[in-house]
């Protein structure tokens, strides 16, 4: 008895398509190159401008460059670092307006003392 599996892709093939070409112009940016995190250089996100661009390579291409400029001039990596990793917010309520924010938007709070 032999068992074969369809592998489905990961994404439609033309999209795969376009996904290696947008990241072989990306990789002429350094700035492209130096980000290693997926949810920014990762093929969801790539997805997301192509799409959103109607599959256009060209403009996709100049709008991400553009989203990684507006990443680094507002330093939104290290904002996000430092919300993440610097153990000074611990709940919702440590962000500025976080209490007002939470009246406007309810959820369920899991916070360690």
């Amino acid at each position: 008895l032999t068992v074969t599996y369809n592998i489905m892709p990961r994404w439609p093939g033309n999209e795969e398509e376009q996904l290696r070409q947008m990241r072989n112009e990306l990789a002429k940016i350094p700035l492209f190159l130096a980000n290693d995190r997926p949810d920014v250089v990762g093929d969801r996100r790539l997805l997301r401008f192509l799409r959103g661009h109607d599959h256009n390579l060209e403009v996709a291409v100049a709008k991400f460059t553009s989203f990684l400029l507006w990443r680094e001039a507002n330093k939104v990596d290290s904002i996000r670092d430092d919300i993440l990793y610097s153990g000074k917010i611990k709940s919702p309520f440590d962000f500025p307006s976080g209490s007002k924010i939470l009246e406007l938007v309810p959820q369920i709070v899991i916070a360690h003392d």
